[in-house]
Formats: C-alpha cells, sequence, structure tokens
C-alpha cells in the first residue's frame, strides 16, 4: 500500500457531518465545495444519502472509478467502516490513471458549481425578500 501523504495530495477525502434532522437539504459546508471549485477529486465520508443528494443537485461523483456503495448505508458504523475499505482500495490503485479518469468529473463538477452560483446569485435576493415577507405575514412578490 502507498504512503498515506500520496494519496492525500492527489485526492480530496472529506468528511460531511452536516444532518438531515428536520431539515429539508443536506447542508453542506465549504470542505465538499473547495475541491469541487478547484478542479480536484474528493471522496466523502457523510450522512446516508450524501452521494445521492449531490447526485440530485446535477453533480457527478466518481462512481465509475469507485465502489460508492458505502452511501446506501444507513448504520453509521457500517457505513464508515465500507468507506475505509473503499480507501484502503483506492490506494492499491495505479492513482496516476485513477487522476486522468477522474479529469473529465472533476472539470464537469467545478463548472456545475460555477452555474449554480450564478443561478443563486441571480435568484437570492427575490427569494431573501419572498422569505422575509413570509416570516412578517406579508403576501409574496411576483
Amino acid at each position: 500500500m502507498r504512503d498515506n501523504r500520496e494519496i492525500a495530495g492527489a485526492l480530496d477525502l472529506r468528511s460531511e457531518v452536516g444532518g438531515k434532522a428536520g431539515l429539508t437539504r443536506e447542508f453542506l459546508t465549504e470542505k465538499i465545495w473547495k475541491p469541487i471549485l478547484i478542479g480536484h477529486p474528493w471522496v466523502c465520508a457523510a450522512n446516508a444519502g450524501f452521494y445521492r443528494y449531490m447526485h440530485n443537485m446535477g453533480f457527478r461523483s466518481f462512481g465509475s472509478l469507485i465502489d460508492e456503495s458505502f452511501d446506501l448505508i444507513d448504520n453509521h458504523q457500517d457505513r464508515i467502516e465500507r468507506f475505509s475499505k473503499v480507501i484502503e482500495d483506492l490506494c492499491r490503485q495505479d492513482l496516476s490513471a485513477w487522476l486522468r479518469a477522474s479529469e473529465s468529473i472533476c472539470q464537469y463538477n467545478r463548472l456545475h458549481y460555477l452555474e449554480l452560483v450564478d443561478q443563486e446569485r441571480a435568484t437570492f435576493a427575490r427569494r431573501f425578500v419572498d422569505s422575509v415577507r413570509i416570516y412578517i405575514g406579508r403576501p409574496r412578490v411576483s
């Protein structure tokens, strides 16, 4: 198995611990956005369904390169154990070939992220005003 520093420099290993308790959306932090924005491959240990959520947002993950079935495991301990095995498998692969194979996914995700940011900028002010109006009991602006 290769040195952990080699894989750490080539791939972002992330954890997202934002929960779904009572929320209608996952809470995603800079931990996942940073590698996406810089066009770097990432693998994330997170709540069950995190990868599905990312796919629903239009992002691509690396399921063609790694086994992402850990995302379907509800039990946290079992999911982390499976995630650890995936990382061990990654450490045994030809890292250069893996990185080349991930390039198009990284490029797509970066461009998709920038598109989402543009969409958010275009609609944020209206949604914010609507939220405040709803909070204070006034009708929404069309």
